[in-house]
């Protein structure tokens, strides 16, 4: 029983790492919007469209300010901060937008008057090409809901928030299981010192496991990639270096403390058997007749 309560907290510990990364200190809308800016996205993005009155009325400084509008606001949404799904609104241009291109309104004029308005849950963007999207945009009077898309992203966040303390609850109790199952203090202190020593180089094997894991996959994307997905490269791999180099931070932190906290208690369970051998054994007198 207790080999099992020792493998189960060695196994799980980088785990509970992993989980923290996320939460704590992993990917942030700061990051984020510093990553985005750095990758020069919003240059690009003017490129994508022919119209020139369109480019001027989206400019990568208007971009850029609509995109971290909306991550903040996403931020505050997937943690719980605020009850609005984030919504990208493009209604501050609209008028300039279809003065600008008149024959966008009278598509809008053309459709019956249930479809210009949004659909609740809708995303707003449709199709594939920069035209569609743009139409698509327009019939849904130029804004678009993010929370479709990013309600799985809410779900395992949410999800990790409840794993992660039911997680390090039932870790505090295997090493409260080797206290009890062991009889001696010696024992005692044996195997959570072996438990956490192991704990803390297991870890590093889950570590480099998983930056061998994300470079394999960089590298899958860039051999199957295209257009767009060569645009927010940049983005994607800034991102998973960023989680990965603050879970290394977390793990180097983790593994010094399980370490000296593991040699401590290793130590003393080997000086207290030690001092238990060599008691002497109390002579019995015998007794003269």
């Amino acid at each position: 029983m207790r080999l099992l309560l020792s493998i189960f907290f060695i196994i799980t510990t980088p785990l509970a790492l992993f989980l923290v990364s996320i939460l704590f200190g992993g990917i942030t809308s700061v990051n984020l919007k510093s990553t985005i800016l750095e990758s020069g996205i919003y240059q690009k993005a003017e490129f994508l469209v022919e119209d020139p009155n369109i480019a001027r009325i989206l400019s990568p400084d208007y971009l850029q300010k609509k995109s971290e509008k909306a991550i903040d606001d996403s931020a505050l949404w997937l943690t719980g901060k605020s009850d609005n799904a984030p919504v990208i609104s493009f209604k501050d241009v609209k008028e300039e937008f279809l003065s600008a291109n008149p024959e966008l309104l009278e598509a809008i004029t053309e459709l019956p008057s249930d479809s210009v308005e949004q659909v609740p849950g809708s995303s707003g963007l449709e199709g594939e090409n920069p035209e569609e999207m743009l139409n698509s945009l327009v019939k849904n009077d130029f804004e678009f809901s993010l929370k479709d898309s990013l309600a799985s992203v809410k779900f395992t966040r949410s999800f990790i928030s409840v794993l992660l303390p039911v997680q390090l609850i039932i870790m505090a109790l295997c090493l409260f299981g080797l206290v009890v199952l062991s009889h001696s203090i010696s024992s005692k202190l044996r195997w959570i010192g072996i438990t956490l020593l192991l704990s803390s180089l297991f870890g590093w094997v889950i570590f480099f496991t998983f930056e061998v894991i994300i470079g394999f996959v960089l590298n899958l994307v860039v051999l199957n990639s295209n257009e767009v997905i060569a645009d927010i490269y940049p983005i994607i791999k800034d991102s998973l270096e960023l989680l990965v180099s603050k879970n290394k931070e977390f793990q180097i932190l983790t593994s010094i403390t399980l370490g000296i906290i593991g040699v401590v208690c290793t130590a003393l369970s080997f000086m207290l058997k030690s001092n238990t051998n060599h008691k002497a054994t109390p002579k019995i007198k015998k007794k003269t007749t």
